[in-house]
């Protein structure tokens, strides 16, 4: 398996990925190439087959036909599943060889990450014949009014339609909304008293250039919220609860509000000796797991969060820790300076557990389990050293 790093270093919310892979295979139907990035996923190329030779593809799922040589994933998953999504951090492609003796080797990887471009600087965007644009826009909670309209730059003039859906990219036949023919310019106004009525959630705008030429167009979307609404939550806690160690602890309660969710907080106050043994996950009542804390602090010992008394006998805000964790520096660790030794004690005749320490915190003369890099082995070295002795003793 090959696997190539990409690495997205500012923010950008995705409107369009465009991936270009070139790669040299013996038998290229080996194959099986899957970009990955955060948590969601595409397989670009399934096993495709062909001769032995240089290869380059260029996928673009969204349809828009300005990406010359450009043809469509081979699935499960697609292009448009990063749509809306945020770009920045790594991406991932792993390329499977998944037969034996024939090899080849990735050349490159390119990712072109378009960013969503619907507000009132929008830039010029050309439209092919016969195809489609498409764009975003989330709306949250409250929002009393979505706006969308399209106007033409240069010469072009139209005629253009557009089309609006929720959760998914529309079509000519599958759509929430629509605006045809528009000439000029034109704004198509969605409310909670339309059909289907305005919700929360993620909308996805594509704009069909159904004349025979070229139009450069505009899009601009926009949000009103009803500034006297009350805003619908739902609140629960719980604790104090006890920690088990080298175990896993369940902290529940109920919630009673049947509400579509929209924003979700978690907070955490917690108390323990070494919160870098802590692995914290969120789980919904539908099973879905959010991964909350894992690993995190080092040798902290101050939790998370404290409380903050303002005065006697009374309770200030609970301040979460404002310091950075350090998680996995290995950096200054000796790792190529280790040596695996017995743990022994005078009395054991067949020492079983050993331990993997730093060369600079044992003498060549120690033979107690007193070494610290490792607690997990110090621990269980010294109990199976008393067991021994006293076994020995009896």
């Amino acid at each position: 398996m090959a696997l190539v790093l990409g690495l997205a270093i500012e923010p950008v919310s995705v409107r369009r990925a465009v991936v270009t892979n070139s790669f040299y295979h013996e038998n290229p139907g080996d194959l099986l190439g899957t970009l990955v990035h955060d948590q969601r996923f595409a397989v670009l190329n399934n096993h495709r087959g062909g001769l032995p030779g240089f290869y380059t593809f260029i996928y673009e799922d969204n349809g828009e036909g300005n990406v010359p040589f450009s043809q469509r994933t081979d699935g499960p998953g697609n292009l448009r599943d990063f749509v809306g999504e945020s770009g920045f951090g790594v991406w991932l492609l792993a390329m499977q060889d998944n037969a034996d003796s024939n090899t080849g080797r990735v050349e490159n990887l390119t990712l072109q990450l378009e960013p969503q471009n619907i507000n009132s600087n929008a830039t010029t965007r050309a439209v092919a014949p016969n195809t489609f644009t498409y764009d975003f826009i989330d709306v949250p909670a409250g929002a009393t009014n979505l706006t969308v309209c399209v106007s033409f730059s240069g010469v072009s003039a139209g005629p253009v339609d557009l089309y609006v859906q929720r959760g998914d990219f529309p079509s000519q036949t599958v759509y929430d909304y629509r605006l045809t023919n528009i000439v000029g310019a034109g704004c198509l106004n969605i409310t909670p008293f339309d059909a289907p009525p305005l919700r929360p959630g993620r909308y996805y705008i594509g704009v069909f250039n159904s004349s025979g030429a070229v139009q450069n167009i505009r899009i601009f979307a926009s949000v009103i919220l009803n500034p006297a609404s009350i805003a619908s939550s739902a609140s629960g806690k719980v604790g104090p609860v006890t920690l088990l160690d080298d175990a896993v602890t369940y902290a529940s309660f109920n919630m009673t509000n049947h509400l579509l969710i929209s924003d979700l907080d978690v907070g955490l106050l917690i108390q323990h000796q070494r919160i870098s043994d802590l692995a914290i996950t969120l789980i919904s009542p539908q099973g879905t797991r959010i991964l909350l804390f894992e690993n995190r602090g080092m040798a902290s010992t101050n939790g998370l969060g404290t409380f903050n008394f303002s005065g006697v006998g009374t309770v200030g805000l609970e301040v979460t820790n404002t310091l950075w964790f350090y998680t996995n520096d290995f950096e200054a660790a000796p790792i190529a300076f280790t040596r695996r030794e017995r743990c022994s004690k005078a009395g054991m005749s067949s020492p079983t557990w050993s331990r993997s320490c730093r060369t600079s915190a044992i003498s060549a003369a120690q033979t107690s389990c007193s070494c610290l890099a490792m607690e997990w082995f110090r621990t269980r070295c010294r109990r199976r050293t008393r067991r021994a002795s006293a076994s020995a003793s009896r």
